[in-house]
């Protein structure tokens, strides 16, 4: 079974949306392996929305929990059952843990 599009399940073309995004300052991204595949339509939405949300540019700890919380509410809107890559767990508690240590650390 080929990849689809989480937000539409549209195949085609695929782009790998990076939940996080990039640092502005160098342009690395800062969670490379937590992406999950969108079509060319539904990433460009999803940066316009970012975009709109003014959390398209530098990635403080505000940003990246609101580029997540998107990202997630486009994922509940689809209403329906969601097949994700094995890795993406994984992926996700990594970025998590960069968070919490970036935020102080626990208490």
């Amino acid at each position: 079974m080929s990849e689809r599009c989480v937000y539409c399940d549209g195949g085609g073309r695929l782009e790998r949306h990076h939940l996080t995004g990039r640092d502005t300052a160098d342009g690395v991204y800062l969670d490379a392996e937590l992406t999950l595949p969108l079509c060319v339509r539904c990433h460009r939405g999803e940066h316009s929305t970012w975009r709109a949300a003014e959390i398209d540019g530098d990635a403080d700890l505000r940003i990246v929990l609101v580029r997540l919380a998107s990202t997630f509410r486009g994922l509940a809107a689809r209403n329906k059952p969601l097949t994700v890559p094995p890795w993406f767990f994984a992926a996700l508690a990594d970025c998590l843990a960069r968070l919490v240590n970036l935020s102080g650390g626990l208490s």
